[in-house]
């Protein structure tokens, strides 16, 4: 009788039953369903993170060629050892910057944005968020520097 029971045990073949492996494929469409949208806005997240260093970094070489020039601000981003790129800026190829009109103060406004994506967003040194980047709303499309 053991022997019987024995052969039979070996050769039963073994494995995973239809109604397991549609268990795991519904757990893996589950686990994927939460973690797509998350990557997606975090991709977003970094687009705007980049847009608001590149004003923060524009900034700076604004108020640096202030300093060196008497007050007076530069739009000149292009000429390599002058204007903005003297005082040791240099533009990132994935975000787009515009500069507005100058300020009555003689301030200035500047605005990027990721060529991928997301919001745009503005620094001046004018208004309550001076000196601070602050989204432009409604600007996920290309809209002018306000």
């Amino acid at each position: 009788m053991l022997a019987r029971i024995r052969k039979a045990l070996e050769g039963k073949e073994s494995g995973f039953t239809l109604i397991e492996l549609l268990v795991v494929v519904i757990i893996i469409g589950i686990l994927a369903a939460i973690a797509i949208p998350t990557f997606l806005n975090q991709r977003t997240k970094g687009w705007e993170a980049s847009a608001k260093a590149e004003l923060r970094n524009l900034a700076t070489a604004e108020e640096s060629f202030a300093t060196d020039s008497g007050g007076t601000y530069s739009t000149d981003i292009a000429t390599a050892g002058a204007g903005l790129r003297g005082q040791g800026y240099n533009p990132s190829a994935n975000v787009t910057v515009q500069f507005a009109a100058t300020q009555p103060s003689g301030g200035y406004t500047i605005c990027a944005r990721h060529n991928s994506g997301g919001l745009k967003y503005r620094i001046s040194t004018e208004g309550a968020n001076a000196g601070s980047p602050t989204a432009i709303p409604g600007s996920t499309a290309s809209t002018a520097c306000a």
